[in-house]
């Protein structure tokens, strides 16, 4: 098991290469802490995809709480007839 005092670099599944957006399990999210890295090719100002089982559902910013942990801020939901656009 990682030592998460020290910071990790993660190549999130699917994206060792950072060639394409990121996709993190729930656990890789729930591990996160502040000085982590993410690699990925999204540029810095795009919001997340959160997925619900298989289906996109919001548009959400990550940021590092006071308390250390890994948050996402909701922007917007993803209406049912834009979720072709981001799956």
């Amino acid at each position: 098991m990682a030592d998460k005092s020290s910071p990790q670099e993660t190549a999130a599944k699917g994206n060792e290469n950072a060639d394409g957006p990121a996709q993190l399990s729930v656990a890789q999210i729930e591990g996160l802490r502040p000085g982590d890295v993410i690699r990925t090719s999204a540029p810095l100002d795009d919001p997340a995809v959160v997925f619900v089982g298989s289906k996109p559902k919001y548009l959400a910013y990550p940021f590092a709480a006071e308390d250390g942990e890994v948050r996402l801020k909701v922007a917007k939901k993803i209406p049912p007839k834009d979720e072709s656009r981001y799956a």
